[in-house]
This record gives C-alpha cells, sequence and structure tokens, in this order.
C-alpha cells in the first residue's frame, strides 16, 4: 500500500522492537495448553522434542511435566532424519510409555514424506493412530 519502501524500511520504522508494530507473543502455560487439547478431544502429542536443543536431562524433565500434565504421545519422525535419532525417540517412547506420532513435515511441495508411509519406522510402538 506504499507505507513503506521496502521489505528493510518496514521493518526499521515499524517492525522492530519497541516500534508500533511489534506485538508481544502472549504464551499460555503448558498446562493450560495441553488441558485445551484434551478438552476438545485432541490428543497432546510432543511436536519434534530434538529441535528444542535440549540436553538428554532436560529432555526428559520435559517429557515427565508434559505426561504429568495429560501429555499422550510424542513425534518420533518429522520429516527426514537420520536413523539414530529415530531410534533414540523410538526408546524414549518406551522408557515413558508414549504413543509414536509420525509427520510429514510437509511445508512445501519439496523434500517431505507422504503422509500414512513409513509407519514401519514406528514398529513396535503404540501409535496416535
Amino acid at each position: 500500500e506504499g507505507i513503506a519502501k521496502d521489505w528493510n524500511h518496514a521493518f526499521k520504522k515499524y517492525l522492530g522492537a519497541g516500534k508500533v508494530g511489534d506485538v508481544k507473543n502472549g504464551w499460555l502455560e503448558f498446562k493450560q495448553v495441553l488441558a485445551a487439547i484434551i478438552s476438545s478431544g485432541g490428543i497432546p502429542v510432543l511436536a519434534h522434542p530434538l529441535y528444542y536443543k535440549l540436553t538428554n536431562s532436560k529432555l526428559k524433565r520435559l517429557i515427565q511435566d508434559f505426561i504429568s500434565n495429560g501429555g499422550e504421545a510424542m513425534e518420533v519422525i518429522n520429516g527426514f532424519q537420520n536413523p539414530q535419532k529415530t531410534n533414540y525417540l523410538k526408546e524414549l517412547c518406551l522408557s515413558f510409555d508414549l504413543k509414536a506420532s509420525l509427520g510429514s513435515d510437509f511445508h512445501s511441495p519439496s523434500k517431505w514424506n507422504k503422509l500414512g508411509c513409513h509407519t514401519n519406522l514406528v514398529s513396535g510402538l503404540k501409535t496416535v493412530w
């Protein structure tokens, strides 16, 4: 609409910290998010747990907190990942008695897993579906 001459100008003038277009995120508490999922009939799934870059002990504490607030499943595969990561997440599912989820990680028509494929990668686990 001609308000800014380009992206850089828009961010510099309107979208930086403290500027008129700066909107702070209001995050719900973990417990509230899980309660909302459960009350709407959904199954809480901990998405892409290795992307949080947590140490093993912090990841296990996150999983325990997730379960204590009603969490039931964990994403074991998200797009393409190496077999070691998949095996580690499978072990975590087994040790915490979580169901497994398998995602396609679709963001655009490029490299992604087709839905419903590769379910053999989570064999031996209880699954969300």
